[in-house]
């Protein structure tokens, strides 16, 4: 089970380029009826992380087959040879013992099915095609073939057009349930959360207590926005069968979105040991890491994540939010001027431009990314990160009387803008100022910079 989720994984995510980014969701992961009657099977040698069904107390029912055929005596032992070979999950001799079963049944398209289904599973979809069509070839009014089509094609090129073929499998069977759920995934690929909702209830109708169709929920109410929703048909798959590891994906996710990052880190900890490669479950864990301080732990998540998947571009803005937190500033200036590639008109991504130029006392560039910001500020917080940083740039550019109107036009502002020790920081500028700067009847005025007294935000920099 758990190699076969490997073949499923998401065709692409998305996060929308503003400063809250909210994530997509990943496909729902459809699988495909049980090839092979449910027997109990030895137990295969496993390198790697303990599988997740060993931890359970008994062993799941098993998915019933969607064509149970009855197979002729001469053909019993060729399909034993088959199950054999499915339960050690030796696909390429199963296909062969399929083909032998081929020519003992010629009339017998569920068998090419089944064929192309291994195939899928070995992500050869090709050869998966060629086999689907074998079976409408023996009976065109196999709806199960048309799926398998819809899905081979999906594999070969993700955007492409299979509505029709989903209709010609509802056409020849309406109530094979997991034709609805590959629909609402496909919806849900494309962002139709609406039409991907509808094809979810017809198959909660056909496939009650589906952990699958809880899943595409919980990835269809992300894509609404629907915190809550998302997070309880989440936990609903889950608690129906915790061996089902997209569940963790989503979960980490849905967790991150409610901004449970402890939670996320848990779930996403899981996914990743035994899906050591997806970019989208390591941008989503080095975001947890970065939102509860772990800065140190979310650098490396974060370029695993790019590194798998460099669609994840958001990674670039919190692995150089981190870089920052941690006092890299010319780490932290790459990433965020490669973010600033890909989104446009970010107030988190100047101020961390700004915040990465001033620590490397390149304060006109500094000047430019905050005023910049200034433009894109929106509630009192960010407002009073960018007097802050205002001020302390002008400080040290030697505009000191902008300066002191900056940290002025900060104390003005509600005390919850900022924490009390930003106020506090403020107004010992503003003394401190006051005091070297020599009054009017000075022979010789000049203008002294001071120092800024500290570089703390007025409140931590707001995650994207």
């Amino acid at each position: 089970g758990v190699a076969a989720y490997g073949l499923f994984l998401p065709r692409g995510s998305s996060f929308r380029p503003v400063d809250t980014i909210t994530p997509g969701p990943s496909p729902t992961y459809t699988l495909t009826p049980t090839l092979i009657g449910a027997v109990g099977q030895p137990t295969p040698t496993f390198i790697g992380p303990t599988p997740l069904w060993a931890f359970l107390p008994a062993t799941y029912t098993p998915t019933p087959l969607y064509v149970n055929t009855p197979r002729q005596p001469q053909s019993a032992d060729q399909f034993r040879a088959a199950k054999a070979a499915y339960a050690k999950g030796d696909m390429d001799t199963f296909i062969d013992a399929m083909r032998d079963l081929a020519r003992l049944e010629p009339d017998s398209a569920d068998i090419f099915y089944y064929i192309g289904e291994a195939y899928r599973f070995q992500g050869n979809a090709k050869d998966a095609l060629v086999a689907y069509n074998d079976a409408l070839k023996i009976d065109k009014t196999f709806g199960a073939a048309y799926l398998g089509l819809a899905r081979a094609r999906l594999l070969q090129d993700p955007n492409a057009d299979v509505t029709p073929l989903f209709d010609l499998a509802l056409q020849y069977d309406p109530n094979f349930g997991e034709i609805y759920l590959a629909r609402a995934d496909y919806y849900l690929y494309h962002h139709d959360a609406e039409s991907a909702l509808a094809d979810l209830g017809r198959a909660q109708q056909r496939l009650p207590d589906s952990p699958l169709v809880y899943l595409g929920y919980a990835q269809a109410y992300l894509l609404l926005d629907d915190k809550a929703a998302a997070l309880t048909n989440a936990e609903k798959a889950h608690e129906l069968d915790f061996t089902l590891l997209p569940a963790y994906l989503i979960l980490g996710e849905a967790y991150v979105v409610d901004e449970e990052y402890d939670k996320a880190i848990e779930m996403l900890n899981t996914y990743t040991t035994y899906v050591p490669k997806s970019g989208r479950a390591f941008a989503l864990l080095g975001q947890a890491y970065f939102a509860t301080g772990e800065y140190e732990a979310a650098i490396p998540s974060l370029t695993k994540g790019l590194g798998f998947d460099p669609n994840q571009t958001q990674a670039y803005i919190y692995r150089g939010l981190s870089y920052l937190e941690l006092g890299e500033a010319e780490e932290a200036q790459a990433d965020m001027e490669r973010a600033s590639s890909f989104y446009d008109d970010s107030f988190v991504i100047k101020m961390g431009l700004t915040r990465s130029y001033y620590l490397q006392e390149k304060f006109g560039s500094a000047f430019l990314q905050v005023e910049g910001a200034k433009a894109l500020a929106r509630t009192n917080q960010e407002r009073a990160q960018v007097l802050y940083w205002r001020a302390l740039v002008q400080e040290q550019r030697g505009e000191i009387a902008d300066a002191v109107t900056t940290w002025q036009a900060l104390l003005k502002l509600p005390v919850n803008a900022m924490s009390e020790a930003v106020r506090t920081e403020a107004e010992r500028h503003v003394r401190t100022i006051a005091l070297l700067t020599p009054s009017p009847t000075a022979k010789t005025p000049t203008k002294t910079a001071t120092k800024p007294v500290g570089t703390k935000t007025p409140t931590r920099t707001p995650t994207p």
